[in-house]
């Protein structure tokens, strides 16, 4: 058994642990722009200047360029909140499994030595 509970956690779950990093690694652009759409909102768009603006070959008017990125920052929104949600219970399926095989562990290890009966243990005092 490791010494200390890191060297569990990463001997019996590295693999897993490697996945919760790359799921929060691919959140990352997502969280970015759900930071930054609300500042072209404030800066571009409430401003008003320069419009109408050519975006993707689609014109967009002040309201309609408002409403594209309204509807972008929900989208951004729901797509972080899943990927929290799976992120969380994919952590919390991790931390269960490690928990039921230390108490496996535990229980194993004492079970390799004989109980201690009433008679022995004054014995032994």
């Amino acid at each position: 058994m490791e010494k200390n509970i890191f060297g569990f956690i990463w001997r019996h779950s590295k693999r897993e642990q490697i996945i919760v990093l790359l799921i929060t690694l691919a959140s990352f652009p997502f969280l970015y722009l759900s930071l930054e759409v609300p500042k072209t909102i404030v800066n571009q768009v409430l401003a008003g200047s320069g419009f109408p603006r050519l975006i993707l070959g689609i014109e967009f008017g002040q309201i309609s360029y408002l409403l594209s990125l309204c509807a972008l920052l929900l989208l951004l929104v729901v797509i972080n909140g899943v990927f929290k949600m799976r992120i969380n219970v994919y952590k919390g399926t991790i931390a269960e499994r490690l928990v039921r095989r230390l108490r496996y562990l535990l229980v194993s290890r004492i079970l390799r030595f004989p109980p201690i009966t009433s008679g022995a243990f004054r014995r032994a005092i």
